[in-house]
């Protein structure tokens, strides 16, 4: 089977979230055209009645299928573990590449801007972040060292290497330089009060806010040092709920 190329893939999906109004920026449309997030992504999981089944961009037979997913504006879950803390339990997502739609939303920020994301997940959106911004002026964090040992291998196969970092992400990265933008892709219950303290005056917090078990993902504003106020924007993005974890 003759291997599909990406890069008329991925044109394809900037072009569609420019139609649809997503991408409003020309930077970000070629941050999305020219990154490639099957990089990111060499396989993903499907979920159904039946059970999981893994596609692997590496299996000949499921070339097509895996590259056509990667480029299109899905959600693709990469990790799962059990839910019970003994390791039994039904397994849940863990982690994923977010859909690209909700991503666009995420990274209305502008050049020159220094942006915090929470969740470091496959590292998609950090290279998308360092391919508009640079990497000096981005951060990321995930709580999982294994997503964050692999983030960091493909982010170098592109010449990236912003700063990573493995913890609790409630507890933001204190740098010498505050942020213009955090990003969580971790759904959060309440607003961490370091994502403010390490938040520049008038920078914007992007997350998914849940109260019992609906969300919406909210734009909030910061307007003095312990106050961030703002509107929902997008119902029912779904992120991975984890109270006190980024």
């Amino acid at each position: 089977m003759t291997r599909l190329e990406w890069r008329p893939l991925a044109a394809r999906l900037a072009a569609a979230l420019v139609a649809s109004g997503e991408l409003r920026d020309p930077g970000w449309r070629r941050a999305f055209a020219e990154v490639p997030r099957h990089l990111f992504v060499p396989r993903f999981l499907d979920l159904d009645y039946s059970g999981e089944r893994s596609v692997d961009g590496a299996t000949p037979e499921q070339h097509r299928q895996w590259l056509e997913r990667i480029y299109s504006d899905t959600t693709l879950i990469t990790q799962l573990r059990a839910s019970g803390a003994d390791g039994h339990g039904a397994r849940r997502p863990t982690s994923s590449s977010s859909m690209p739609r909700i991503m666009a939303w995420m990274l209305e920020v502008a050049d020159g801007h220094r942006v915090l994301e929470i969740g470091t997940g496959t590292g998609y959106k950090a290279a998308l972040l360092c391919h508009r911004l640079g990497p000096a002026n981005v951060a990321s964090i995930d709580i999982d060292p294994v997503l964050v040992g692999q983030a960091r291998e493909r982010l170098a196969a592109l010449g990236y290497a912003p700063m990573l970092a493995t913890g609790d992400g409630a507890h933001g990265v204190p740098q010498a330089v505050s942020y213009n933008a955090i990003i969580s892709t971790a759904a959060v219950d309440h607003i961490p009060p370091a994502w403010i303290e390490q938040l520049r005056p008038d920078g914007v917090i992007l997350t998914d806010l849940r109260g019992g078990i609906a969300g919406a993902m909210v734009r909030l504003c910061k307007i003095d040092d312990d106050t961030v106020e703002g509107r929902c924007e997008i119902y029912d993005a779904a992120f991975n709920w984890e109270p006190n974890r980024g």
